[in-house]
């Protein structure tokens, strides 16, 4: 029985994007590998990816970490601060000692936690905290998030590879539709839901939620953060 199961690397991400263009291919995304192409390459996959796992709480990059308790300097609004670990992209919950996870904000509209520079302050105890991570390696990747990485990516080459800002613009709004509809599907795949979960066509919408609800750990835009 054939399998579609792809094997995704950095490389094929950026030949992918290098093929809508078009230019050619890179051999692969080593430093001794010269010309403008791999150069380019270089230069954005990392940031591109980085930036995408800091939009959401995506599945195939979540993990749970313990928080290490440091000095407190805003003793007057919360009990406890912790350092936020180091490969934590996107922050979208709190769990306690009771193994309870929350949201950014609770059921009664209380904020639950706040995040200042690499300092994360709280009520809560001894916390853990749910995360997408900058440890998420290419085998982890759905077709779906790659595809959106892929046209991402050919937004940014298009200008120093071929110097067309309408390709850029073309593939900026192609990776920002595919961002949102990737963004629906992973919402409503295994998550728990904080207020009325929208569908995939609400969420691309921008409707469905009232504008000032907070749901699962991101604002209703999720792309302009509001």
């Amino acid at each position: 029985m054939t399998s579609f199961k792809t094997t995704i690397t950095g490389t094929e991400l950026c030949n992918r994007a290098l093929d809508l263009l078009p230019a050619e291919p890179i051999p692969s995304l080593d430093p001794q590998v010269g010309g403008l192409n791999a150069r380019t390459a270089r230069r954005w996959y990392k940031p591109t990816v980085a930036w995408l796992l800091e939009r959401h709480h995506w599945n195939l990059a979540t993990v749970r970490s313990p928080l290490a308790a440091i000095a407190n300097t805003r003793s007057t609004r919360w009990r406890y601060a912790y350092k936020m670990p180091s490969d934590a992209a996107f922050i979208f919950g709190l769990v306690g000692t009771d193994g309870i996870a929350r949201g950014l904000v609770d059921v009664l509209g209380l904020t639950m936690f706040e995040r200042v520079g690499d300092i994360i302050y709280s009520n809560i105890a001894a916390a853990q905290i749910d995360h997408t991570s900058y440890q998420t390696t290419e085998a982890e990747f759905s077709e779906e998030f790659a595809n959106v990485i892929v046209l991402m990516l050919a937004s940014r080459f298009a200008m120093p590879i071929i110097k067309k800002p309408s390709v850029a613009q073309k593939y900026q709004q192609d990776g920002n539709d595919a961002l949102v509809l990737a963004m629906a599907r992973n919402a409503n795949e295994n998550q728990p839901t904080y207020g009325n979960a929208p569908s995939e066509t609400e969420l691309a919408r921008g409707v469905g939620l009232n504008a000032d609800l907070i749901w699962r750990g991101y604002a209703l835009n999720p792309l302009l953060g509001q």
